[in-house]
């Protein structure tokens, strides 16, 4: 079943990520992001929100900070759809930024763009009568293969590769440049960023790989603090407290599994071995059929109802054990998973490190080999 589910993850993310590549045709005077960003951002802000109102609300847990950063990350994909826009007409275009600021443009205003726009692009796209719809196809996928950014009037405007109506605009405003410039195309300038010079230049779209690397970084680095950080004792007004009986247990090396009238559900006191001081003692008082008041934390997991016993009180009013005993057991599985992601993390900054290695010095490495880092296309052999 981990297999399936992470070949239908690999399958959805390569499916959104082709659908997104795609030209995609406008109405001639708008360019916008595509709705599925928009679907995307409302699916993923909702799946955070949820989790992180119950955990801030209800369960008074640090955790749901987590959850409210990534709601915020997810919903700025919708706040771009809403916001980021570029109108245009025959007289010049206006750019609205991801914050909603407008700026008129004329088409004189260009200087040039970030990114090759194909100097023939507005022929192309105006011929109505070509038969080769295969080469219109892959000529038109080779043009948005990437981002651009048009820099007109000291500012840069980004045309999304996914946005929808953008080659058409870009065809428009190569037409009206080169009508006011005499027949001159928009000159192009190589798009270079500090990203572009960790792979020496080899690596076509290099910040997005680098921005995609560091995102899933942080995560890992932001669930290892998070782990100690929400990791606290119980809170005694958090358990529930009954005076009991207890009719018989049965016990491993773990758990202490009671049988305890009114409680259909599994309840026991897990690491019975080391949260109480003398173990045999409180076994024996078990045996001798003495009442103790218990605090429990009940939990549904799957359907099934537990109760985890954290505070034992006897008769005599001694408190055999407390949360914080309980929660000083808990640490070794929480060095355990703390440690789980510690290595997580260093395998992926090896797996950066090696794949920048690799991106820098292609030419040492076989074409099968490299592909297994960069897509075909995407990498300079």
């Amino acid at each position: 079943m981990n297999l399936l589910s992470r070949a239908l993850s690999r399958a959805a993310v390569e499916a959104v990520n082709k659908e997104l590549q795609k030209p995609k045709k406008g109405d001639g005077s708008t360019v916008h992001l595509p709705k599925l960003m928009l679907i995307i951002g409302i699916v993923c802000t909702s799946v955070f929100l949820v989790p992180a109102g119950y955990l801030l609300l209800v369960e008074k847990d640090l955790l749901g900070i987590a959850f409210a950063l990534f709601a915020l990350l997810s919903s700025s994909l919708i706040v771009a759809f809403v916001n980021q826009r570029i109108y245009y007409d025959t007289e010049g275009f206006t750019a609205k930024s991801f914050c909603g600021i407008r700026r008129r443009f004329s088409y004189s205003d260009i200087e040039c763009s970030i990114g090759e726009i194909p100097h023939d692009l507005d022929k192309v796209m105006a011929d109505e009568e070509c038969d080769d719809v295969d080469f219109l196809i892959e000529y038109l996928t080779a043009a948005a293969s990437e981002d651009i950014r048009l820099k007109a009037g000291g500012r840069k405007i980004l045309i999304d590769k996914s946005a929808v109506g953008g080659l058409e605009f870009l065809a428009f405003a190569q037409k009206q440049y080169k009508a006011v410039n005499g027949g001159r195309p928009i000159p192009d300038k190589k798009k270079t960023t500090k990203c572009d010079a960790i792979f020496n230049g080899n690596v076509k779209n290099a910040t997005s790989q680098i921005v995609i690397y560091a995102v899933i970084l942080v995560i890992w680095l932001g669930m290892f603090i998070m782990i100690p950080i929400t990791n606290v004792p119980t809170e005694m007004d958090e358990l529930e407290f009954k005076t009991v009986t207890v009719r018989g247990y049965e016990k491993d090396e773990e758990y202490l599994y009671l049988n305890i009238d009114g409680f259909e559900d599994d309840i026991y006191i897990r690491g019975y071995t080391e949260i109480f001081e003398d173990t045999n003692a409180f076994l024996t008082l078990l045996d001798n059929g003495e009442q103790i008041e218990i605090g429990y934390d009940s939990f549904t997991d799957d359907g099934i109802t537990e109760h985890r016993i954290e505070y034992v009180r006897d008769k005599n009013s001694g408190v055999l054990t407390t949360p914080e005993d309980y929660h000083e057991f808990y640490q070794k599985d929480v060095k355990k998973i703390m440690l789980l992601f510690a290595v997580l993390i260093l395998v992926w900054i090896a797996y950066i490190a090696f794949t920048i290695y690799v991106g820098r010095n292609p030419h040492k490495f076989s074409k099968k080999f490299v592909h297994i880092f960069f897509k075909e296309g995407t990498i300079k052999l």
